[in-house]
């Protein structure tokens, strides 16, 4: 498989993070930026030692021993997280009425303006209607980088 799945994840402050190498070669993983640092060898035929994640903010992993794999972790305070699907939506379910600040992450968004209108948004909800919230991103797309192939020579 050689790559990371999923490429990104939202999760809770408090999560347990594994990683199971399921793949027949040994790999170093460790984080390039994000509010933990961590290293974590991933041995075959051995169980995933977990590691919570503590702090939120957005995490980037790479393979020390394969350069192409990396994946992208946001933990976020709130039990109200969403990730969208291939149609760009997201849909968050039992939110009570209140004010609630919407916020939106993407690896490939690190400019001001690439989303219109800007993040983070404040929105009132009360808990008997629907309420959608649009946004445009402008990111031109790109191969991830944990989905390139592996190299044709690549264990000769």
């Amino acid at each position: 498989m050689m790559k990371f799945e999923p490429y990104v994840s939202i999760v809770q402050t408090g999560t347990q993070l594994r990683l199971p190498n399921r793949d027949r070669i040994e790999h170093h993983v460790r984080t390039l930026s994000g509010p933990q640092s961590f290293e974590y060898k991933l041995y075959l035929r051995e169980p995933p030692v977990p590691i919570r994640l503590t702090r939120p903010g957005h995490t980037v992993l790479q393979c020390l021993l394969h350069d192409w794999m990396s994946a992208h972790i946001y933990t976020v305070d709130t039990p109200w997280l969403g990730k969208t699907n291939r149609d760009g939506s997201a849909v968050i379910e039992t939110l009570p009425a209140g004010e609630y600040d919407i916020h939106f992450a993407h690896p490939n968004v690190t400019l001001p303006g690439q989303v219109a209108p800007a993040f983070p948004r404040r929105v009132r909800l009360d808990a008997t209607t629907v309420q959608v919230i649009e946004a445009r991103v402008d990111v031109v797309p790109r191969a991830e980088p944990s989905r390139r192939p592996v190299p044709q020579d690549y264990g000769n």
